[in-house]
């Protein structure tokens, strides 16, 4: 199966309807990344006439999406305002990740996006076992934990590897083996409810900028840098990476946007020794540089300048299994960056570590289907001609 190219923006044919769904869109993202806002409040950070927001607003609070969370403070003679936010317990929705261990970590999150519970379990990653496993592992914990309350928007499942996010069809996975596995069909088959399949740097990136050190961030370059092992047994890092640019991820043409080729990448033979010394000398703040951390600074850095010179972004995010907390290694990896890209007198490109580490890739796959669950795919169904939603949504479950 090969994919078609996609394209940056959906061709829509606005008309009442579609412009009714997204304004309602774009109140409900509003209030996911903000306080509690009265009517008033929000007709005037969207732009949308007030007579709009109070129909909207009152169909929402209909449907159960939106609650009164108070009233603002007096403001004169006359009544306070109302205040309005997203109903946490609407709905929620949970998210995969396939790790390099053959385990996954699972994460909840609820409509309100906030993150509820996670847990880890084992599951043979062979094609033809991965959805029954799965769907198992995930049924058994929530009965074992209770569902929480609300409609279950359905699951996201993020793994290394190119992903058809429209099919939701793994188009190519070295790590794992797969060509042109259709696993969200088969997880819907299993599950009964949607599923979303997306790329595992792209899923951490997201959520980075929900949650962690990119929250402020329009572009900005996610690497995905997680210990991984050898066939016979000997650690060494892996990468992906993820571009996260005018404020959604980029995926490319074919959906391969961010993929890393191995040889293109630091080269690491460790023994399991120096793995572990070097994974404590990055995870540790204050930690002396050792011969190993700097080398591999370097080599990120020699990496990561043609990257910088062609995007432009605002910053790098580095994220992974293993904590980067090491001021000296981030310092060279900024230092040797800012040195060997074009000079340009106002730019400074920042070397954050990433505030989630090997939770990200799991919260981005859970926010993917809830966001999907709570926004509505109704635009694409209205006109779209291909290509992603503004959300960056794909296969989403309808709230209707």
């Amino acid at each position: 199966m090969h994919p078609q190219p996609s394209s940056l923006e959906p061709t829509v044919s606005f008309n009442q309807q579609s412009a009714k769904l997204w304004n309602r869109r774009l109140i409900l993202q509003l209030l996911n990344s903000n306080e509690p806002l009265s009517r008033r409040q929000i007709a005037g950070r969207t732009g949308i006439l007030t007579s709009t927001v109070a129909y909207i607003v009152r169909d929402l609070l209909d449907r159960g999406q939106l609650k009164v969370r108070g009233k603002g403070p007096a403001t004169g003679v006359g009544r306070r305002n109302i205040l309005l936010g997203i109903n946490p317990d609407y709905g929620w929705g949970a998210g995969i990740s396939l790790l390099h261990t053959h385990r996954v970590r699972v994460e909840l999150i609820n409509s309100g996006l906030r993150r509820l519970d996670a847990t880890t379990f084992s599951v043979d990653a062979k094609p033809e076992r991965l959805p029954g496993e799965l769907a198992r592992g995930l049924h058994d914990w929530l009965e074992e934990r209770g569902r929480p309350p609300g409609r279950f928007f359905g699951v996201g499942v993020a793994l290394p590897g190119i992903v058809d996010v429209r099919q939701n069809f793994v188009l190519r996975s070295m790590r794992f083996g797969y060509r042109d596995f259709p696993l969200g069909e088969r997880l819907e088959e299993l599950l009964g409810v949607p599923v979303r399949i997306e790329r595992n740097a792209d899923a951490g990136a997201h959520a980075e900028n929900r949650y962690g050190c990119a929250s402020s961030l329009d572009d900005f370059v996610y690497l995905l840098m997680n210990r991984s092992a050898h066939a016979d047994g000997r650690p060494f890092y892996s990468y992906g990476a993820s571009l996260y640019l005018s404020g959604s991820v980029y995926r490319g043409a074919y959906f391969a946007a961010g993929e890393l080729d191995r040889t293109s990448m630091p080269s690491l033979d460790l023994t399991q020794a120096e793995a572990e010394n070097l994974g404590a000398t990055l995870a540790d703040a204050e930690a002396e540089l050792t011969p190993l951390s700097a080398e591999l600074a370097k080599a990120l850095g020699r990496y990561l300048v043609p990257v910088v010179d062609l995007l432009d972004p605002e910053a790098l995010v580095l994220g992974g299994d293993c904590p980067l907390l090491n001021r000296q290694f981030l310092k060279l990896l900024e230092d040797w960056v800012q040195r060997q890209t074009i000079s340009l007198q106002a730019r400074r490109i920042r070397i954050l570590h990433s505030r989630l580490t090997d939770t990200a890739v799991a919260c981005g796959a859970a926010l993917g289907i809830v966001e999907s669950g709570l926004y509505g795919r109704e635009l694409e169904e209205i006109g779209s001609s291909g290509g992603r939603d503004p959300a960056g949504c794909a296969n989403a479950a309808s709230p209707e």
